[in-house]
């Protein structure tokens, strides 16, 4: 695993990269607008993490990952139960979490297998969460900061920013 990451491009790159396969596939133009849509475990991905690698590596943040679909607070409102993680949703699913915990790319196919599971059930899922540049949480990117998200129920959603 080190040996992955120690061996990556760097972020400018990787972004680079993916908004020019969003574009080699016509999903970022105006037009279409709605043909792409991110779902995500909660807002930290995009809230949090991608907003602060941007910061860091002084870019901008990308338009496309200004909305989102957050999943975690469509399956709760679906099914209807408590907010939950990603394998408490599966297993609300009957389904067992595939991978290592905390891995970007097994979160990543799980988050899929929860997505296709509600869809399937007939949830209509449109965009639910997006970035507040106004929204203290986020505001402050280089203060340490500290504070519990009340908007979901699990212990470990303790929101911790540090310079």
């Amino acid at each position: 695993m080190s040996h992955q990451v120690d061996n990556a491009p760097p972020f400018v790159e990787v972004l680079h990269n993916v908004d020019t396969w969003l574009n080699e596939r016509n999903l970022l133009s105006s037009l279409n607008k709605r043909k792409l849509a991110f779902a995500t475990d909660g807002p930290w991905d995009f809230a949090k993490f991608l907003r602060m690698q941007c910061h860091l590596s002084s870019i901008d943040y990308p338009r496309w990952a200004k909305e989102w679909i957050n999943i975690r607070k469509e399956f709760a409102k679906f099914y209807p139960v408590r907010r939950c993680g990603i394998e408490k949703m599966l297993n609300n699913l009957g389904l067992s979490f595939d991978g290592r915990r905390h891995s970007g790319i097994d979160d990543a196919i799980n988050i899929a297998r929860i997505t296709l599971e509600l869809m399937k059930d007939g949830c209509v899922l449109l965009f639910n969460d997006d970035i507040h540049a106004s929204d203290p949480q986020f505001a402050a990117l280089n203060e340490k900061k500290t504070e519990y998200n009340k908007n979901t129920d699990e212990e470990n959603d303790l929101i911790v920013f540090e310079d």
